[in-house]
């Protein structure tokens, strides 16, 4: 479907984790009125009625990994958080695992 530049800009406002979605739905405005341009007024309706979209067909992706896995990037909506490890004394069994892992945050073990 072709979209008019006023659209495209406007759309590029959305955030980039909607903005798929978001253009989807002025797609689907512009359908249902028989049209083959996606203009600003389009975008304006499907923004409007916002509240009424179905999100089910978001992917989420919530990860801890460190190793640099991209799920988080391919997703609708990612996140990444980790901590940083440090030795707890009554669990500690001396394996050193933790330092060859981390070896630049191993002062605490």
């Amino acid at each position: 479907m072709e979209w008019s530049s006023e659209a495209e800009v406007k759309i590029h406002k959305a955030p980039f984790f909607i903005r798929n979605f978001a253009r989807k739905k002025a797609e689907e405005v512009a359908k249902l009125k028989g049209k083959r341009l996606v203009e600003l007024e389009d975008v304006e309706m499907a923004k409007k009625n916002r509240e009424v979209a179905d999100i089910s067909n978001i992917d989420l992706s919530v990860k801890g990994c460190l190793k640099g896995c991209s799920q988080t990037q391919i997703k609708d909506i990612g996140s990444i958080g980790y901590i940083k490890p440090k030795a707890n004394k009554g669990f500690c069994v001396g394996c050193l695992q933790c330092v060859k892992a981390y070896p630049t945050n191993n002062k605490n073990i």
